[in-house]
């Protein structure tokens, strides 16, 4: 079966990110099982369905080291505060995320809306600590080439070009292009 066309994959997802979000960085998700039973509600037959997810939440872990990679275009002191996890922190994928997001942004402004980050976890079950090492994958920094505006008939270019805050030949800027 491909993933999409299990509709539980979503639920497992959630119930993974739940664990994750808790510090349970070994949680697994089994397959779920469903059962049904027949019975009556009043005098009228019901039929019941029962699901039944296996999950093995191992040990809370707590952040070991926290480390980055690939960091070339940001200082990691300066980009550190932005994930608010410490080491001895229970572990929460949330922060990492929200942390990404802010960092996209970053990129973003510079040029690099290629970048990509990569989330590297190893869990040391005697310690219950699970160091983290968050791998930048910053590619190129892209520069804005032609701006052409297509299906407009009735204002004239410049007038649109006024409200684009980006200009042709400059860093290609994600932010300006938001406010755009």
């Amino acid at each position: 079966k491909e993933k999409w066309d299990d509709p539980t994959e979503g639920d497992r997802a959630k119930l993974e990110d739940f664990y994750l979000n808790h510090g349970y960085v070994t949680a697994q998700i089994g397959e779920p099982k469903i059962t049904y039973s027949e019975g009556k509600k009043g005098k009228k037959p019901r039929r019941w369905m029962h699901i039944e997810v296996p999950v093995t939440e191992g040990d809370q872990y707590r952040v070991g080291d926290f480390k980055f990679e690939g960091l070339t275009v940001f200082k990691e002191e300066g980009i550190r505060p932005l994930f608010k996890l410490q080491p001895g922190d229970v572990y929460k994928e949330s922060r990492i995320r929200k942390g990404y997001d802010k960092l996209r942004d970053l990129y973003g402004a510079l040029g690099y809306f290629q970048w990509t980050g990569l989330t590297k976890r190893t869990p040391d079950p005697q310690k219950k600590l699970v160091d983290v090492v968050l791998a930048m994958e910053e590619d190129k920094r892209y520069y804005l080439g032609r701006i052409k505006f297509v299906g407009n008939e009735t204002t004239r270019d410049k007038v649109i070009r006024r409200e684009v805050y980006m200009n042709e030949g400059d860093v290609f800027n994600t932010e300006a292009l938001k406010m755009s």
